[in-house]
């Protein structure tokens, strides 16, 4: 469900908020009135709700996928089988990995993809054996060229959450080499962020 799905009325319902916190109802008063009513005049800001505030990033490479675990890049489309380089994203907030999509460009074989969330604290060098498995998921993979396949967060053995100020890192691994040569993955990451954290 998208924000074309809602009214106007429905989505300011959704985030104005009263100076303590209590919603206010699109639908009673006047504009003015709503206005005034979620306005901090104290602090001179308005009182928004950002819950439910999503960040989506692209992984796309074009890579032999095989049995080595691979590290996932955050900002281009470099990938590498070691920890490093630009394989981690330095998180703001609290964020939790609510779906990952990975499309195969050539399969030549069915197999299983597992999906790893780690992290590496504040302060510790990112670098191979320095990292600290948050969460793995495992699917399976039919063999069809181009098909998507999901792993969501339920999909998970525990909440894949990333801590705020630690680097978040993503790591794909096949059960057996699927691929015979390079080729395109699509991949996408949505991400629950708190703005709060």
């Amino acid at each position: 469900m998208g924000l074309y799905d809602f009214t106007t009325k429905e989505v300011l319902n959704k985030v104005f908020r009263t100076a303590s916190g209590g919603t206010v109802s699109v639908n009673d008063g006047t504009t003015q009135e709503r206005l005034n009513a979620v306005l901090d005049t104290t602090n001179n800001r308005l009182n928004v709700s950002l819950a439910n505030t999503y960040w989506a990033f692209c992984h796309n490479i074009k890579s032999d996928l095989d049995q080595d675990e691979i590290y996932l890049p955050w900002s281009d489309d470099t990938d590498t089988a070691t920890a490093g380089n630009r394989t981690a994203f330095q998180t703001m907030y609290d964020m939790t990995l609510k779906k990952f999509t990975v499309r195969i460009g050539s399969v030549d074989a069915a197999h299983n993809l597992t999906l790893k969330v780690e992290s590496v604290a504040d302060e510790d060098t990112f670098s191979a054996g320095n990292s600290v498995t948050i969460a793995s998921a495992t699917i399976a993979h039919d063999g069809t060229n181009h098909k998507v396949y999901s792993f969501n967060e339920a999909d998970f053995n525990v909440e894949p959450m990333v801590k705020a100020g630690d680097l978040a890192i993503l790591t794909l691994q096949a059960d057996v080499d699927p691929q015979s040569t390079d080729n395109e993955l699509y991949m996408s990451s949505m991400w629950d962020v708190v703005l709060t954290s």
